[in-house]
């Protein structure tokens, strides 16, 4: 945690990350994934069709959000270093 304080790179990284949180939270963005299968609904789907919208939006959210876990190598042209510990390296660890 304190890395993000005294390094100027991690710095720069986490500002970034609280100005997108701020700005997806003052977009309205929530109300619409709140209220989707109403808008659905409101623009003419019947209800089946509607709850099958709002599941694809639910599914890629989660696809979206399992994306962000995952380590990403190539980032703007830098590597960033991955652990060389193996599973059962780890595992041996405990």
């Amino acid at each position: 945690m304190w890395d993000v304080v005294r390094k100027k790179s991690l710095r720069s990284k986490a500002f970034i990350g609280v100005v997108v949180m701020f700005a997806m939270s003052f977009s309205g963005i929530a109300v619409v994934n709140g209220f989707a299968f109403e808008i659905f609904m409101d623009t003419g789907l019947t209800v089946l069709e509607a709850s099958i919208a709002n599941d694809v939006i639910a599914l890629v959210s989660l696809v979206e959000e399992a994306m962000k876990a995952l380590p990403r190598f190539p980032f703007c042209g830098k590597e960033q270093k991955i652990s060389k510990i193996t599973v059962s390296e780890e595992s041996t660890r405990f």
